[in-house]
């Protein structure tokens, strides 16, 4: 069996490969297409790395359903050349004969989570970052609302209404403190930060201070002017992640926690944080639904292939969508809406699998 399972990893591997070039090539020149203006004004380099550092984030995004083609094309394959009758004909049922394709899909989610985590949120920053100073031609230090902002050591969460990078101010601030173990120490709310000889003052507020717990205050303080040397600069700011996929899963769980310490609304991010686990699972869920039917149509071409492929990933991002949203106002809980398409999804690809039989 050891040599059997080989063969048909080999027989999902091949065509996974080749079809995940195919539509990152294609999206590539999509994208060089579309740029062309740009290209007319920073030159081929500048926008080819630019297109580089959007690779990664394609490769994750199709790398779903690119398994489920290979899935249906290389069950196409065996069927085709009577492989699949013959394994059947030996004892081997068809549960039995996806095993080791659903196992490399497995590996495939494991290796987009991965990507997911250490890669793709610095390179999406990069990108955010170039499309703002160099495509759309941005100051660099620019006006800005509703900053939040990590201090480098994770101690300080900075929250401001507005920050005004020509001027290096802040104004309507709320700075977070918390200890090693994450409680919270203190709070600061000020009007007005202004950036002075590698610090910040901070202008008519009040300081707070809480006990371990962080939840009683134990010390309230009003204050004209409050110096806090923090390790944070004005081009810091204009270098700030604020969308989930612009954080991995540690950063975005430390900034629900300082969020909700704070008083905030953190349910949307709660969702985006769950989905960060289920979603890279697609590799392996939409492969249970589409095998089987390669099964129910042995027949089938390529081109019908590719529309099942099509039409299951884009009715499991669907599911996705429509979860993401019931979580994000409240009527599903965020772990629920994260994992209710995948849970959905299993459950018919069961389904169909005992139909395959």
């Amino acid at each position: 069996m050891k040599i059997l399972d080989r063969y048909l990893a080999r027989e999902l591997l091949k065509p996974f490969i080749f079809c995940l070039l195919i539509f990152t090539a294609l999206i590539f020149i999509a994208q060089l297409f579309e740029e062309l203006d740009h290209i007319q004004r920073l030159g081929w380099g500048v926008m080819i790395r630019y297109l580089l550092y959007r690779t990664p984030f394609f490769l994750a995004q199709f790398a779903p359903v690119t398994v489920l083609l290979a899935g249906l094309w290389s069950l196409g394959n065996l069927s085709k050349n009577y492989e699949l009758i013959a394994m059947k004909a030996g004892g081997i049922s068809f549960g039995r004969i996806l095993v080791p394709m659903l196992a490399l899909a497995l590996v495939i989610s494991f290796l987009t989570l991965i990507l997911n985590e250490s890669i793709i949120p610095p390179l999406n920053m990069k990108v955010k970052r170039f499309e703002q100073t160099r495509m759309d031609e941005r100051p660099e230090y620019e006006r800005r609302d509703n900053v939040a902002f990590y201090s480098p050591d994770h101690q300080y969460l900075i929250y401001m209404k507005t920050f005004d990078g020509e001027k290096s101010q802040m104004r309507h601030i709320q700075i977070l403190a918390r200890r090693p173990d994450g409680s919270l120490a203190r709070r600061i709310d000020a009007q007005k930060g202004l950036y002075s000889n590698g610090g910040w003052y901070f202008i008519e507020g009040i300081e707070r201070e809480f006990d371990v717990r962080g939840e009683n205050i134990l010390k309230e303080e009003g204050f004209e002017e409050k110096y806090l040397p923090l390790d944070v600069k004005p081009s810091d700011f204009s270098r700030e992640i604020q969308k989930p996929e612009e954080l991995n899963f540690i950063q975005l769980a430390r900034y629900i926690a300082q969020s909700r310490r704070g008083g905030y609304d953190v349910r949307r991010y709660l969702v985006d944080l769950h989905l960060k686990i289920a979603s890279p699972f697609a590799c392996i869920i939409i492969l249970l639904v589409g095998a089987p039917l390669a099964i129910f149509s042995p027949r089938s071409g390529r081109l019908i292939s590719f529309g099942i492929a099509t039409f299951i990933g884009f009715l499991y991002w669907g599911g996705m969508s429509v979860g993401r949203s019931l979580g994000r106002v409240g009527i599903l809980t965020p772990l629920l809406a994260a994992w209710v398409a995948n849970f959905l999804f299993i459950s018919l690809g069961l389904y169909l699998l005992r139909r395959a039989r």
